[in-house]
């Protein structure tokens, strides 16, 4: 990319030359290093902890290892990873439904509620 600095150069008066300055870096800028919206999920399952998210991590980072770099042991490790994932999603699962049940036994509209919230819909149908 080619820039035409004339404009800065040719101009008598400070503030000039910095907004013409600035104009054209940020046009560079914008166009070497665009702004991207990282977004983050909100609406997790209630049951994901920092320890899970962590695993998670931990996994992707395994997998993006392997593809990298693809040999047998790379491959046990992100299949390790990927199995401690999935343990740890049972037994967090587990202890959540088993606490909604304790926390709520006495009152089945609260109950069903918290249940929902993990339970796949009719429209999704899918686990989170």
């Amino acid at each position: 990319m080619s820039i035409d600095w004339t404009h800065v150069y040719n101009t008598r008066d400070v503030v000039e030359d910095v907004n013409e300055f600035q104009r054209i870096f940020k046009t560079v800028i914008d166009k070497h290093m665009p702004v991207k919206c990282m977004g983050s999920r909100i609406n997790q399952a209630p049951w994901v902890n920092n320890d899970f998210l962590s695993f998670i991590n931990a996994r992707e980072h395994k997998a993006t290892l392997h593809k990298k770099c693809p040999t047998q042991d790379t491959l046990r490790n992100r299949k390790i990873a990927s199995e401690n994932v999935q343990r740890l999603k049972k037994q967090l699962k587990s202890a959540y439904v088993e606490l909604c049940i304790n926390q709520y036994k006495d009152n089945p509209k609260k109950l069903w509620r918290s249940i929902r919230t993990f339970w796949p819909s009719s429209k999704s149908q899918s686990y989170r």
